[in-house]
């Protein structure tokens, strides 16, 4: 099956979350869509749709079975059962090619979430690492501290996930975990560092 998406910022081309599209890609146009570019607290980039700029990027025709697509919605973030509390949405936009206007899905910022901290890109490169952006640190992470990231991320509740005190203290001083006393939770940048892994 046949999808249409808009990448930019994080998920375009030599970004961090692009190798969740690369391999059903066949198809890439450069493209415009209105709307503004937020970084977000761990320095990412993400989109909100209801914007007055244009955000650069590619509109790709993904071919993928059906069954990815609810895959790439996790791997993104998103989770159609609970829209309201999701940090990230997938939603329609229209993609400005050339002198025509074309139909797309693209991942951005929840607006009915409200996140703090965010602050507006306002630059004339917008598809390249801004100045200042540190999305150095989840290239710095370790494979077994993405691993633990990823388990807290995914638990629920009161859930208890166990961790060693080397991994405690290097998670703790990367400022991505919290003690809550008896469990342990993500920080505001652990939780989004974590859907970008």
């Amino acid at each position: 099956m046949t999808f249409s998406f808009f990448l930019y910022g994080v998920y375009d081309e030599n970004q961090q979350c692009h190798s969740r599209f690369q391999e059903f890609i066949t198809k890439k146009e450069r493209g415009y869509v209105k709307g503004d570019l937020y970084q977000l607290y761990c320095g990412l980039p993400l989109m909100v749709t209801e914007g007055a700029s244009l955000v650069p990027g590619h509109l790709v025709e993904l071919e993928c079975p059906e069954s990815y697509l609810p895959v790439l919605d996790a791997l993104c973030g998103y989770d159609m059962s609970s829209p309201k509390k999701n940090f990230v949405t997938r939603k329609a936009v229209d993609v400005l090619i050339d002198s025509s206007v074309q139909q797309a899905q693209t991942y951005c910022l929840n607006s009915d979430k409200k996140i703090s901290g965010l602050q507006r890109i306002v630059d004339e490169k917008l598809s390249i690492p801004l100045p200042g952006v540190s999305n150095d640190l989840i290239g710095k992470l370790t494979e077994r501290q993405k691993t633990y990231i990823q388990k807290l991320a995914q638990a629920r509740g009161r859930e208890i996930v166990p961790v060693d005190m080397a991994l405690y203290r290097e998670l703790m001083s990367l400022e991505l975990i919290v003690d809550k006393g008896r469990r342990l939770a993500l920080t505001k940048l652990g939780t989004e560092i974590s859907l970008f892994l």
